[in-house]
């Protein structure tokens, strides 16, 4: 059963889709229990490319090359998901070791009440380092 979808909007950033998207694949969940959906509106192909060699390999990607700009990314790839939960994931927040397995593991225990499902961002690790002005 397809529970949750994770749906990531991205521009340009193929270095960080890949952290994230590796970070779910190595987190040992049972495929058919996940997809990852990629609405991409770069200007090159990295994403493009990145994305079909998963698919090529058996992964549930869905990839969709996003013509429009701007805030719309983030819009329309929730509209390509299946699955029963859906969670808009930065692609640069990678999910920690056990992350992404406790995040579907929730979702199974509340798949009948299908609940609005809140996460900490302690499952998550940005891979952008942020600096601070004084």
């Amino acid at each position: 059963m397809l529970y949750v979808s994770i749906c990531i909007p991205t521009k340009n950033r193929s270095n960080y889709v890949k952290e994230t998207v590796e970070s779910i694949l190595n987190d040992d969940v049972d495929k058919s229990e996940y997809e990852i959906v990629i609405s991409d509106n770069s200007d090159n192909s990295d994403t493009e490319n990145y994305a079909k060699e998963l698919i090529m390999m058996g992964y549930n990607i869905v990839y969709y090359k996003n013509p429009e700009k701007g805030f719309y990314n983030s819009i329309k790839v929730l509209t390509l998901a299946n699955g029963l939960f859906l969670k808009l994931q930065n692609d640069y927040s990678k999910f920690r070791c056990g992350g992404f397995r406790r995040l579907v593991d929730v979702v199974k225990l509340e798949i009948d009440e299908q609940p609005q499902i809140f996460f900490r961002t302690d499952l998550l690790e940005s891979g952008i380092k942020r600096r601070h002005h004084r």
